[in-house]
C-alpha cells in the first residue's frame, strides 16, 4: 500500500526527531557512564585500578567512549544547533 504525502512527511519528521534525540543522548550517556565508573573506582580505592576487578575495565571503557565520538561539548553544540 503506497504511503500518502502526509505519511511520508511524518515518517521523515520522526527520523529527524530520532536523530536529534540520539545526538543528545550519546554525550549524556558517555558522561554518565564515566561519572559512575569514576565513583566505583573511588569506592574500591586502590583496588579499583587493579585489573583483578572489573571496575578498572569499566573505567577504561567509559573513558574510551568519551574519546571515540569526539568532545562531548562539541557534540552537544551540534545537537543544540538542530533545535
Amino acid at each position: 500500500m503506497p504511503l500518502t504525502d502526509i505519511e511520508m512527511s511524518l515518517s521523515a519528521r520522526e527520523g529527524e526527531i530520532r536523530d536529534t534525540v540520539r545526538k543528545f543522548a550519546a554525550p549524556f550517556a558517555a558522561q554518565t557512564a564515566f561519572e559512575t565508573a569514576s565513583a566505583a573506582v573511588q569506592i574500591f580505592g586502590g583496588n579499583g585500578l587493579s585489573r583483578e576487578y572489573p571496575v578498572e575495565k569499566l573505567m577504561r571503557d567509559a573513558r574510551a567512549s568519551m574519546i571515540e565520538d569526539g568532545c562531548n561539548e562539541a557534540l552537544g553544540l551540534v545537537a543544540a544547533a538542530k533545535l
